[in-house]
């Protein structure tokens, strides 16, 4: 498959916001089997519209429905692979082309119209030059923007004439091998919006009063968008995309909200079967999986799970509120993070050592100032019954020391008095080792996670040493630099003994069973959609699910993340967001009632550019409201 070819492939099709739908359905609708879906619609009585991209028909949900039945038949007025998707009065508007896996005749790719209420066949157009049409839209006037992903413009159809003009051309549009995909306009039509698949792209280009195109500005994400699919616009300088994350699968339907030139990321969904479009309907997203990697990512070949059209909230339950709680001014890079039963909170600086504590009236003190023992900070968690506050303090943060080297200092494992700050206990890691993350047992033993020797290690209760609980070289993390960090996050299930360890540079995600009498403990790894992207710390909720932050260095969209791992159920964990836009989440701490607080180390660029980055200038903790 050529390289065009293959990018064609992973392309977009249609999300049409339709606030004012009407019977919209209450949860997931059945597709037929094999579909492969690519685009959706919405029509203004509810009725739904899915194209296949292999079986080269539409099908239409009608309102109140649970699966769909067939519309308009395999290769009618040469209908290939569907693509956008749009409904506009009494007709639906759809794109096709060839992705070189439609059951019927090839035919250049050309924009259709089908009449809604019959399926008949109301014209035929293909692209000026030829090209692809990919994703439409329409403005107030019932022109309709098309996107021609291999080359670098924007048609501009008017349904009025049956004629298309080239409306904008320019290098930053796409053209192959970026390719232009999904399109959106601003709600007043001033802007238009246009992402590229291959290099994740977002460009705006402006709208003059005579509808002519000003100069297109390409606008500044946190991170480029992987396998960008459909886009469309939510309100004024709010946007969907869905990314497919192809090749490689997975994906996600995240929202944008533009701001000047910039624009900030929140991911609504983390999928497991690749997003290409949804719609918006009465405050959800419908959405479609395509499951493309089968047919042409990581994953091609292997059976498709049953299709279906999928529902998520648009807008973040109360779980999701948030509230930065800042720290005292000077005070940086913090990690360990704990609680007591009455909302205290104490807060582990990784940079010096120091340990703050926040009474429930908001004050701040010190309830340790960190000491050439006790030199960073990297975990905190509250042993109660003792009055312990235990800690990791390794030699690893020599991004913070300029010139500093990791490893110089043995990594320890520290309590500290809860009352007083006083150090009660302080035992070396073995020579070699590098405690990140901890637990306390029940009975007062402590785990600690080894990100450097693929361990967990445990000190019983009172005992002076640790000692190797389970090794495994599934632990193991290789590469340079943050890859070559291996278990980070610990947590403990309720049972008291379920382990949960997750291994940062490799983003894997393991459970960890104590073996019978004289066996060691068992070590099985969890099958997830996608690979965790630098998972640190975890909590158990009451509720028994996991959660877990995502320090996401290369992406930047630091995540809080729900997983069921005690189920029962097959198959890959589905990995719920409850939080995105995080800056460099470290670790959390879960109060009986569902609150839960997040340490924000904002240490990303030090990460990536060394101590030359600068210091940044306020720091925070992040609380939550209860989860539910």
């Amino acid at each position: 498959m050529s390289s065009l070819h293959f990018l064609r492939v992973l392309t977009a099709s249609l999300l049409l916001v339709a606030p004012g739908v009407l019977g919209a359905p209450a949860g997931r609708v059945a597709l037929p089997d094999r579909f492969f879906p690519e685009g959706i619609a919405a029509a203004a009585d509810g009725t739904l519209y899915v194209g296949s991209a292999t079986g080269s028909t539409i099908v239409r949900v009608r309102p109140g429905a649970s699966a769909a039945e067939p519309f308009i038949p395999a290769g009618a007025n040469g209908l290939m692979s569907v693509q956008g998707l749009l409904v506009d009065d009494g007709v639906l508007w759809a794109c096709t082309g060839d992705l070189g896996v439609a059951r019927t005749p090839v035919n250049p790719s050309a924009l259709l119209a089908f009449d809604r209420a019959s399926g008949a066949s109301r014209g035929r157009w293909e692209l000026p030059g030829g090209g692809y049409c990919n994703d439409l839209v329409r403005d107030a006037a019932g022109r309709l923007y098309v996107t021609d992903t291999p080359n670098p413009r924007i048609l501009r159809f008017d349904p009025k004439t049956s004629r298309f003009e080239e409306w904008v051309r320019h290098p930053l549009l796409g053209g192959a091998p970026a390719n232009g995909n999904g399109v959106a306009l601003e709600p007043d039509g001033r802007a238009l919006y246009l992402n590229t698949f291959a290099d994740g792209r977002l460009i705006r280009v402006p709208i003059q009063a005579d509808g002519r195109p000003g100069s297109p500005e390409v606008l500044v994400l946190p991170r480029p968008l992987v396998g960008a699919d459909a886009l469309r616009s939510i309100g004024p300088g709010r946007l969907l995309v869905f990314e497919n994350g192809l090749p490689a699968g997975g994906g996600r339907v995240t929202r944008i909200t533009v701001e000047g030139s910039r624009a900030t990321l929140e991911t609504l969904v983390e999928s497991k079967a690749e997003p290409t479009s949804g719609v918006v309907v009465d405050g959800r997203v419908l959405y479609v999986e395509s499951q493309f990697a089968r047919l042409f990512g990581a994953r091609k070949g292997e059976a498709p799970e049953r299709f279906q059209i999928a529902v998520a909230p648009l807008e973040p339950g109360p779980t999701a509120r948030r509230e930065r709680i800042p720290l005292p001014g000077g005070l940086t890079y913090p990690n360990g993070i704990a609680h007591t039963a009455d909302g205290t909170l104490f807060v582990g600086l990784v940079s010096n050592g120091r340990v703050l504590r926040r009474t429930p009236d908001g004050a701040w003190t010190v309830l340790f100032p960190g000491s050439d023992e006790v030199f960073t900070v990297t975990s905190l968690r509250l042993d109660a019954p003792r009055g312990l506050l235990w800690g990791t303090s390794p030699d690893a943060m020599n991004l913070l020391r300029p010139g500093g080297i990791p490893g110089q200092r043995t990594s320890r494992l520290f309590a500290l008095d809860v009352r007083t700050g006083e150090v009660r206990r302080l035992v070396h890691v073995p020579e070699g080792g590098l405690g990140n993350d901890i637990v306390v047992a029940p009975d007062g033993g402590v785990y600690v996670t080894d990100s450097v020797r693929a361990s967990v290690l445990y000190l019983p209760p009172g005992a002076e040493r640790l000692e190797t609980y389970v090794s495994d070289p599934r632990l193991q993390a290789k590469g340079a630099g943050m890859a070559a960090v291996g278990p980070a996050g610990i947590a403990l299930a309720p049972d008291g003994r379920t382990l949960a360890i997750n291994t940062y540079g490799p983003g894997r995600l393991f459970l960890v069973r104590p073996g019978a009498a004289g066996t060691s403990p068992s070590v099985t790894e969890l099958e997830l959609p996608r690979r965790l992207e630098n998972p640190d710390g975890m909590y158990f909720a009451p509720d028994g699910r996991l959660l877990l932050v995502e320090g996401a260095l290369n992406s930047g969209d630091g995540r809080l993340l729900r997983i069921d791992v005690l189920g029962s159920a097959r198959g890959p964990r589905p990995l719920e967001v409850l939080v995105s836009g995080l800056e460099s989440p470290v670790n959390l701490t879960v109060a009986t009632d569902g609150r839960v607080w997040i340490s924000e180390a904002r240490i990303r660029d030090r990460i990536l550019r060394g101590p030359e980055a600068a210091t940044p200038r306020e720091f925070w903790v992040t609380a939550l409201a209860p989860m539910k």
